[in-house]
């Protein structure tokens, strides 16, 4: 497992470009998975725009006492479910 780092003292911002095929980026939706070996695991919606820019704010994680968890972009296009 990749291990990524989070923070509790300071929000974050995970900014990507995206490109789907079949079907409009406009019907498409992405949300960002953190994963904490503790089990303390967090969903976050996040927004795409019509050129496939996509951004999902992570705020303070003050809840959390792990440092370290695996980050996942996950993207829903129409009925496909899929984590680039």
């Amino acid at each position: 497992m990749n291990k990524t780092t989070f923070y509790h003292d300071k929000s974050e911002k995970f900014i990507a470009d995206l490109e789907v095929e079949g079907t409009s980026i406009n019907k498409t939706q992405v949300r960002m998975l953190l994963e904490f070996s503790s089990n303390h695991n967090r969903l976050y919606y996040g927004t795409i725009d019509e050129e496939g820019h996509v951004e999902v704010n992570i705020p303070k994680l003050n809840d959390i006492n792990e440092t370290e968890g695996k980050a996942t972009l996950e993207v829903i296009a129409e009925n496909s479910f899929f984590s680039p």
